[in-house]
């Protein structure tokens, strides 16, 4: 087999070659082959990280975002609660004066 087969080989066929004395050729390139095969794989699953981690990293943002957001709602409820409780209070004002107008009408 030529050397630069050693790429194509499944696992097995490496493993068949690691048998072969470890100062020969044979043993030698397999070794070589798996090394690069491992390497690449850590590469992969190092750029599988950054991926990761710049998901996790936007997902943070977003998580950021989503508390800003919910403060706005926060802060807007209360808002809305103080201008109900003045027209509330307006509201009953008014109906007393109504009434107390009803009661005690002024000069006809």
């Amino acid at each position: 087999m030529a050397e630069h087969d050693v790429a194509e080989m499944s696992f097995e066929e490496l493993a068949t070659r690691m048998r072969y004395p470890p100062t020969t050729h044979e043993h030698l390139s397999a070794e070589a082959e798996f090394t690069i095969r491992q390497i690449k794989a850590q590469l992969d699953a190092t750029e599988a990280q950054k991926a990761a981690a710049k998901a996790e990293e936007k997902a943070a943002e977003a998580s950021v975002e989503s508390a800003k957001a919910a403060k706005l709602n926060g802060w807007l409820m209360l808002a809305s609660v103080i201008v109900a409780l003045v027209s509330a209070i307006a509201a009953a004002c008014s109906a007393y004066f109504s009434y107390l107008s009803t009661i005690h009408p002024s000069g006809s």
